[in-house]
């Protein structure tokens, strides 16, 4: 008897870790997952200029603050290695640099880094993990951040 209680001790121990590392795992996020956003326009009355904001959808909402890891093109934002964004597309066709305007800015993520990456280039293509936060930005800003993004393989 005493044997058996200790094995269903162990048991229940066992399952309560598993759970909870099953809980915490990481969520492999795709472009299609963070492209769940539609788009308010307004016009500045100050400019006359229109504005787009975004509205997320609720899967969006649900991510936000989450472990997830995601693959895309690296665009490295300064000479030094410590400042990138991750693209769905490469440099040539990506938020910033896209010559019919098209890619929004659900296309990009910002990485605050773990630690730098100095031999990372342009358009390699890579995977990154962290912790996913949206930001409160307007249409023309960054929707999402991966906080403490670290290099899982690059290829």
């Amino acid at each position: 008897m005493q044997a058996f209680k200790s094995i269903l001790i162990v048991l229940c121990f066992s399952f309560f870790f598993l759970s909870s590392t099953v809980l915490h795992a990481q969520m492999d996020v795709s472009w299609d997952d963070l492209g769940q956003v539609d788009y308010l326009e307004t016009e500045d009355p100050e400019t006359g200029f229109t504005e787009k904001f975004p509205v997320f959808k609720s899967s969006i909402f649900e991510l936000d603050g989450q472990d997830i890891s995601l693959t895309g093109y690296l665009l490295p934002i300064d000479m030094e290695g410590k400042s990138y964004f991750l693209s769905k597309y490469p440099y040539s066709a990506c938020f910033f640099c896209s010559p019919t305007g098209e890619v929004g800015a659900e296309t990009i993520v910002e990485l605050n880094l773990d630690k730098t990456y100095p031999y990372l280039q342009l358009d390699d293509i890579v995977q990154f993990r962290g912790t996913l936060m949206l930001s409160d930005a307007n249409g023309e800003d960054i929707f999402y951040i991966l906080e403490n993004a670290q290099l899982v393989s690059s290829w």
